[in-house]
């Protein structure tokens, strides 16, 4: 009987996962670790645009969705009302038109 080679797998990064390189912004989350109901997004970079901000969980799991939020200048802050996520990691992901900020959330 002859084997047959397996496949070679492909080694790509997991979608879920983040490769430090995209996380390259000057844009943050604050206060981080989060205690309470609120956080805030702030845009630092020079990105002006429709703003979308996205939570998931540690599965990767969308848990939260803001509204497209306009965005007109740099240094804007942009307020969340996270009072609905359990305490936890959580990863941030910031969509600016076709810009894509990643950050990593703890809620205490």
């Amino acid at each position: 009987m002859k084997k047959i080679p397996n496949p070679p797998i492909n080694c790509t990064t997991p979608p879920n996962s983040i490769n430090e390189s995209e996380i390259t912004s000057s844009s943050i989350i604050f206060p981080n670790p989060v205690v309470g109901s609120k956080v805030y997004f702030l845009n630092n970079d020079n990105y002006t645009g429709n703003i979308s901000i996205y939570i998931s969980d540690i599965t990767g799991k969308n848990i939260f969705m803001s509204e497209s939020i306009s965005v007109s200048s740099s240094s804007q802050i942009v307020p969340l009302d996270i009072r609905s996520l359990s305490n936890g990691f959580y990863l941030v992901k910031t969509k600016i038109d076709d810009k894509i900020i990643y950050h990593k959330m703890i809620k205490l």
